[in-house]
């Protein structure tokens, strides 16, 4: 069974992701990850505390990205934030997911920002520069890039 954790834990290494023992001793005390084997976090992600991250969500920051995670927060199958340069925040008691749910900044002046109890779902796409005030809600197949949305 050790060979085994070796062998995900040095495909996660690989790929920028933290292990799963780095995983559950970074976040796994004040978050719930009922699947660790299927949650991806790169190094450096902040999660705050009482987040819930389902099976099948990746965290990922590549080339000096940021991603940052307030508490309270469900992360549902499906939820892909992607930190590719930019930055993306992400405030309280939001739920991410459910039907999916794809966050991208991806160049080095985007950033997302999220407040807190908002619904983002059903395959909704935040991209660009993105500031979705406390409350809002993006639902459905819909793309949204370069926006505000007031509380």
């Amino acid at each position: 069974m050790q060979d085994l954790l070796a062998q995900i834990d040095a495909q996660r290494e690989r790929l920028g992701f933290m292990t799963v023992r780095e995983l559950l001793d970074v976040y796994g005390s004040g978050n719930f990850i009922p699947d660790p084997f299927s949650v991806l976090v790169s190094h450096g992600v902040t999660i705050g505390s009482a987040n819930i991250l389902y099976p099948n969500v990746i965290l990922e920051t590549q080339h000096g990205g940021v991603i940052s995670i307030g508490s309270e927060n469900i992360l549902y199958p499906g939820t892909l934030l992607l930190a590719d340069q930019g930055v993306i925040t992400i405030g309280d008691d939001n739920l991410l997911g459910d039907g999916g749910v794809r966050i991208k900044a991806t160049l080095s002046t985007a950033a997302i920002t999220i407040r807190s109890h908002g619904r983002y779902m059903n395959g909704a796409n935040i991209l660009g520069t993105c500031n979705l005030e406390s409350g809002t809600q993006v639902l459905g197949p819909i793309t949204v890039e370069n926006c505000t949305l007031r509380a």
